[in-house]
């Protein structure tokens, strides 16, 4: 593996571990592994890999909030509890 693979592997495994704790479903698309199954998470990955190449020094708080809550609280709702997202 060269180094560009062994960072995205790590990326991912930082990634992934935030996600899970944060509830997000991390079920890779069947037709193309580099892919997550459930939309949101696939563009949260999209949004931390943008995030992470536009500062790759920045460290991921461990208490950073989660949004799925508050996306599903939104879908079924149609309304945000004050605080849910900041």
């Amino acid at each position: 593996m060269d180094k560009n693979r062994d960072d995205m592997a790590d990326e991912r495994a930082a990634f992934e571990a935030w996600a899970s704790k944060c509830g997000y479903d991390l079920e890779r698309h069947p037709s193309n592994a580099e892919r997550y199954w459930e939309f949101h998470t696939n563009s949260t990955w999209t949004a931390w890999q943008a995030a992470r190449a536009s500062s790759p020094n920045a460290a991921v708080p461990n208490d950073a909030p989660s949004t799925t809550r508050s996306t599903y609280e939104y879908r079924d709702t149609g309304a945000l509890e004050s605080g849910d997202m900041q």
